[in-house]
């Protein structure tokens, strides 16, 4: 005959419960050596700033850090000033080149004006007036430069003077005087 345990069924489940609790000790001791760890880096991250900020404090708070910083304070407002100085030195520049006449454009845009064979040998620029003395293969030439310089809208008048031929060379010379817009003469 067979004997019949009746705690057998109690007695596997001690095993069971056994490992249960080695697994879950386990995890635990592993739980508590990562948040440890983790804790004590943390520790020593925070002591480390903490020495590095007393450092960096104690180094703003000496006598040559201090001189530095007033120096680099003193160029500061110096260029702050420079700066000043030189924005209104660019809007002092733009009126007088609002207010000059004679500049580079002005010269530009009478050299467009002229006809292939027309060559200048003298140009007289004064505040008030233009004149020209020049050389032309033909009337036509003068008078394309006339109609082209009054078309330019810079001049209120603008007279061709004389004109003379040297037949010898085929050529004329001429002189042409040019009143500005805005002036009297």
């Amino acid at each position: 005959m067979k004997d019949i345990n009746l705690f057998s069924h109690y007695i596997g489940n001690k095993k069971f419960y056994k490992k249960e609790f080695l697994y879950i000790g386990i995890i635990a001791a592993t739980m508590f050596i990562l948040l440890t760890t983790v804790t004590l880096t943390n520790i020593y991250k925070i002591k480390s700033l903490k020495n590095e900020i007393k450092m960096l404090e104690s180094y703003l708070e000496s006598e040559n850090t201090k001189e530095k910083l007033a120096e680099i304070e003193s160029k500061n407002n110096r260029f702050k000033i420079m700066k000043q100085y030189y924005n209104t030195l660019v809007d002092i520049n733009e009126e007088l080149k609002k207010q000059d006449i004679i500049n580079t454009d002005f010269l530009e845009k009478i050299a467009s004006t002229l006809p292939d064979d027309v060559y200048l040998n003298v140009m007289n620029i004064s505040l008030d007036n233009l004149q020209i003395q020049g050389i032309a293969n033909s009337r036509v030439s003068i008078a394309k430069l006339q109609h082209n310089l009054r078309e330019l809208g810079l001049f209120s008048k603008v007279v061709v003077i004389n004109i003379n031929e040297e037949k010898s060379q085929n050529r004329y010379i001429f002189s042409l005087k040019c009143i500005l817009k805005g002036s009297e003469g």
